[in-house]
């Protein structure tokens, strides 16, 4: 499924790449050329899983990757990326009885957004820009270890299910690798360079257990170089 996901993107960036080439051929002269423009993205953000009867769990995230956009006209484009990120986090859960659990994960996942954009000169070369759509969140993998120290409380017969101390895969069997979501942000830019920044909401269940409902939203900044 991966794979085929990977493909569409890959299908899509090309797409554009020849459309972009396409216009620049065009020799008619009310045609005005507007090339495919590519940049390098480097971001930061933290995001949390949240839902209910689930102990939020925040994440760090490191992301590199790659943006097109195709110009339209009147400052309107459209721009799909190709982006990596390194994620990681921790969190704590307690139990009754003083019993405790220590989460610490890390995993890699990739994001393929798709966005509507629009770019307003305003004075001395800058530029204000701002872009919303969808991005597909796809987990590739991630581990995630459990450390749990459980206090015998006297006249306790029934003990909880508590978690197993060890470091385990979620993926495919706690959560699910796709995540939908819905986002927008803006910035602001100078020549080549981009500040800008943004925030996703995550619009579908990722807990594979039906008694729960887990989703993820977060925010992020970042540098974009144009070239």
């Amino acid at each position: 499924m991966i794979k085929k996901v990977l493909t569409i993107a890959i299908l899509m960036i090309v797409s554009l790449s020849l459309t972009a080439q396409s216009r620049n051929n065009d020799t008619t002269k009310n045609v005005k050329k507007l090339p495919l423009i590519y940049r390098a993205t480097a971001e930061y953000g933290q995001s949390v899983m949240y839902g209910n009867r689930f102990v939020t769990s925040p994440y760090h995230i490191i992301r590199t990757g790659v943006n097109l956009e195709l110009p339209i006209r009147y400052g309107m484009g459209i721009q799909v990326g190709l982006k990596y990120s390194f994620v990681f986090g921790n969190k704590e859960k307690k139990y009754a009885h003083n019993g405790k659990a220590k989460y610490s994960y890390n995993g890699h996942m990739l994001d393929i957004p798709i966005h509507a954009t629009y770019t307003l000169p305003i004075f001395w070369g800058l530029k204000i820009f701002a872009f919303a759509g969808t991005n597909l969140n796809i987990g590739l993998s991630q581990n995630e270890t459990i450390k749990f120290t459980q206090k015998k409380v006297e006249g306790i017969t029934n003990p909880l299910p508590y978690p197993t101390s060890g470091t385990y895969s979620v993926y495919p069997d706690i959560y699910n690798r796709f995540n939908i979501q819905l986002g927008a942000g803006g910035g602001l830019q100078w020549k080549q360079f981009r500040l800008k920044g943004g925030y996703d909401w995550g619009m579908n269940d990722l807990y594979k257990n039906s008694a729960k409902s887990v989703k993820m939203k977060g925010w992020y900044a970042g540098f974009e170089y144009e070239f």
